[in-house]
């Protein structure tokens, strides 16, 4: 679930392949231009990239899930919030909230 209240730009990338124990590389980047970014589930085996130029959050009552190989967070208004804390399962992180709030994130 993703909920862009402006502008949205997604671009997924995946390797071609032939052995399916060996996929590594699928990406996922979602860019919010202006506004806010309400982000439900995403998944990818390579890295997941999601920028905004509002507020990073959930949908009302559930929490952002994020599975990946690495992560890049971006938000000029903040990152999750401490009712709704953004939780991952990676295992690089990257998150900048800018100056208009925090950064909640779990593991």
């Amino acid at each position: 679930v993703v909920q862009p209240t402006n502008a949205l730009t997604v671009s997924a990338t995946s390797q071609g392949y032939t052995d399916p124990a060996a996929k590594t590389g699928s990406d996922i980047s979602v860019t919010a231009t202006a506004g806010d970014l309400t982000v439900g589930k995403v998944s990818a085996l390579g890295t997941v990239t999601l920028t905004t130029g509002g507020r990073l959050s959930a949908p009302s009552g559930l929490s952002v899930s994020v599975a990946a190989t690495t992560l890049g967070l971006t938000a000029a208004n903040g990152i999750g919030t401490s009712d709704a804390v953004v939780v991952t399962s990676v295992n690089t992180l990257t998150a900048a909230g800018g100056s208009g709030g925090g950064i909640f994130v779990s593991k």
